[in-house]
C-alpha cells in the first residue's frame, strides 16, 4: 500500500519504480543478507518470519522497521508471484531500547565508579587516622619537649581537617548522583603544602622504626617559594 512510502522517507507523488525496488534501495546493506534469508525461509518452507532492519531515507537518516512475511502467492505456473507481508515503522522503539541500553551502562558505569571511589576512601581515612592516634600517643610521650608536642598538636589537627575534607567527599556522592555538586575552587600554596606533607612523613619515620634505609629530602627552589595554584 502507500503507507510504505512514508516508512521509507518516500514521496510517493515523485516515486517511480516498483515497491520491490524501493524496499532494496533502502534497506541497509548490512542488513540485505539477513532480510533475504528470512524470505527464503518463507519461500521455501512457507513458514512466517519475523525480521527487524534498517533502512536509510534519501535525506542519510537512519530508521529501523520490523517485517513479517506472510502468504506466499505462486502464479499458475506455480512460480512465486508475490509474498505478501507486513511493514512497520518502529524507530522511535528503537531509539527508545538504545537510550535504555546506554541509561543501562552509565549507571553500571557509575556503580563501579562509586565502589573505586568509596575503595579509595577506605585508604585516604586510614592515611589521617593514623596520623591522629599515633601523634596523640606521642604527645603522651615524656621523652617529647613541649615545642615537639606543638608541632605534633599542630599535625594532628592538620590531619583532623584532612579527615573532615575526607568524610565530606564521601557526602558529596549523593550530591554527584543527583547532578547538585557545586565545585568550589581554591588558591593553594605548592611549598606550604609540601611543607606539611614533609613534616608528617618525617616525623612517621622518626617513630617508626621498621624502615631505618627510607629518608625523605625537601628542596624547593627560592623561585618556586610563592608557586600557587589553583584547584578544587
Amino acid at each position: 500500500t502507500d503507507e510504505i512510502f512514508p516508512i521509507m522517507g518516500i514521496d510517493p507523488k515523485t516515486f517511480e519504480g516498483s515497491i520491490e525496488s524501493l524496499i532494496l534501495s533502502a534497506m541497509h546493506p548490512d542488513d540485505r543478507e539477513q532480510v533475504f534469508n528470512s524470505m527464503k525461509v518463507v519461500i521455501e518452507e512457507g513458514v512466517t518470519v519475523p525480521a527487524e532492519y534498517r533502512v536509510v531515507w534519501p535525506d542519510g537518516s537512519l530508521h529501523y522497521v520490523w517485517t513479517e512475511s506472510g502468504e506466499l502467492i505462486h502464479d499458475d505456473s506455480n512460480k512465486p508471484l508475490i509474498l505478501k507481508g507486513i511493514i512497520q515503522d518502529i524507530t522511535q522503539r528503537k531509539l527508545a531500547e538504545e537510550e535504555i541500553i546506554r541509561a543501562k551502562e552509565r549507571a553500571e558505569e557509575s556503580d563501579r565508579l562509586k565502589s573505586a571511589f568509596l575503595a579509595n576512601m577506605s585508604y585516604e581515612i586510614r592515611t589521617p587516622m593514623n596520623a591522629i592516634i599515633g601523634f596523640s600517643e606521642l604527645i603522651l610521650d615524656p621523652d617529647y619537649d613541649e615545642l615537639k608536642k606543638a608541632e605534633f598538636t599542630h599535625l594532628i589537627q592538620r590531619r583532623s581537617y584532612d579527615l573532615l575534607h575526607i568524610i565530606e567527599d564521601i557526602l558529596d556522592i549523593s550530591k554527584i548522583e543527583v547532578g547538585q555538586l557545586q565545585v568550589a575552587m581554591a588558591s593553594v600554596q605548592v611549598s606550604t603544602l609540601l611543607k606539611e606533607l614533609y613534616e608528617f612523613y618525617q616525623l612517621h619515620l622518626e617513630t617508626n622504626h621498621e624502615k631505618p634505609e627510607v629518608s625523605i629530602t625537601l628542596s624547593i627552589p627560592d623561585e618556586l617559594t610563592n608557586t600557587v595554584i589553583h584547584t578544587d
